[in-house]
């Protein structure tokens, strides 16, 4: 990591990039030209390079299209969240120990201020007293410098906060789905990775549940898409209240959903898969506009217990196939993925 010397530096002058080039100093906008600055991307210094080479702006969204290509939020973002955290810290530290300075050379100046005082009561020692003005005068100076770079960190320090801030919002914005406002797949993907690996490295059970909506498109073609916005809601705001403590609940795609069950066995699984079927099947619908009754939504669901030894894929293959399986046995049903030997074995 650079020190904060480095680091101010390299913000300042990614700082000035931006603005030369009249670029919106957005987070996207400012981890591309902050890479740029710190060198730690050829490729996207040769990109750069390449447009100013050619005499080419950035206007139309050219930055953030640079973003896209060669950053995955997941990854950067991530690491400029914590970036940020740290420039924070360091500012904030720096900020109070000129706030410490600033006082002790505002005291000294009022000190040297009192002698000056005295010292000019005192006949033939003006040459003294001169000096000690001047001595005055340019500690007070000193103080209003302190005091000015005082205000610029603290700017800086709010706008590290500020940027912290954005980029969390962004990577959030990057793991939610939209509708729903739960977890997505490129979430629930980062997650199965760090489930399988806790599992495989302390030897704890692990299930994954996903779901599918039963006539889910007739209900649309029935009722419209909002009423069917209305119904992925619901699921998900039962999913939500169902799960607890490390569990994901996420929209799988379309009308699936899926659910992350870390160190469960497979017939707390099961139990919960119930318990969800049940919540869905019972609950009446209302068009809440017209007073209409929907009937009901049901949901088929498929549970699969990960093996040692066995890869994501496989996993979500025996799930999917479960899913299968209880849509074909009739829907609004739960099925467990066949028990398999150990991948390991």
């Amino acid at each position: 990591m650079e020190s904060y010397e480095q680091a101010r530096d390299y913000a300042r002058a990614a700082m000035e990039k931006l603005d030369s080039h009249r670029i919106p100093a957005s987070p996207p906008n400012y981890t591309v030209w902050y890479t740029y600055i710190t060198r730690r991307n050829a490729a996207l210094r040769q990109a750069i390079d390449a447009i100013i080479a050619e005499g080419n702006d950035f206007g139309s969204g050219v930055s953030e299209g640079l973003f896209r290509r060669f950053f995955d939020l997941d990854s950067s973002g991530e690491a400029l969240v914590e970036s940020s955290q740290q420039i924070e810290t360091i500012l904030s530290s720096a900020l109070g120990q000129l706030r410490q300075a600033g006082d002790d050379h505002a005291g000294f100046g009022d000190r040297l201020d009192r002698y000056s005082q005295e010292l000019a009561k005192s006949k033939g020692l003006g040459t003294i007293s001169d000096i000690i003005d001047h001595i005055v005068a340019e500690t007070r100076k000193t103080v209003e410098r302190t005091r000015k770079i005082e205000s610029d960190l603290q700017r800086t320090t709010d706008e590290a906060a500020e940027l912290r801030r954005n980029l969390e919002n962004a990577r959030q914005e990057a793991n939610t789905d939209p509708l729903t406002g739960i977890a997505n797949r490129k979430r629930l993907d980062v997650e199965l990775r760090s489930v399988l690996d806790d599992a495989a490295e302390n030897e704890t059970s692990c299930c994954l549940l996903l779901l599918d909506i039963d006539h889910f498109k007739t209900f649309n073609d029935r009722y419209g898409h909002q009423l069917g916005d209305d119904v992925l809601k619901l699921v998900a705001k039962i999913l939500v209240r169902a799960i607890k403590g490390q569990d994901t609940a996420a929209r799988y795609g379309g009308e699936e959903f899926a659910i992350l069950l870390p160190k469960t066995p497979l017939e707390g699984a099961l139990k919960l898969a119930e318990d969800i079927r049940e919540a869905l099947a019972t609950r009446r619908l209302v068009n809440k506009n017209s007073g209409k009754a929907l009937g009901n939504v049901t949901v088929s669901i498929g549970a699969a217990k990960w093996v040692p030894g066995e890869n994501k894929e496989s996993w979500i293959a025996r799930a999917d196939q479960a899913l299968y399986a209880a849509k074909n046995n009739g829907r609004n049903r739960v099925e467990a993925a066949a028990p398999v030997r150990s991948a390991a074995e």
